[in-house]
């Protein structure tokens, strides 16, 4: 039970985080891979 509501959690903070990065800046998540608009 524990278990279970801890991966439920952690994805959802994970999507959180995802959508939040995608509104805020795509490349403050994706540090490794270069902005094609960045050059």
């Amino acid at each position: 039970m524990i278990e279970a509501f801890v991966s439920v959690f952690g994805v959802i903070i994970c999507l959180i985080i995802a959508i939040k990065a995608s509104k805020d800046d795509a490349s403050t998540t994706y540090d490794s891979v270069p902005d094609p608009d960045d050059d």
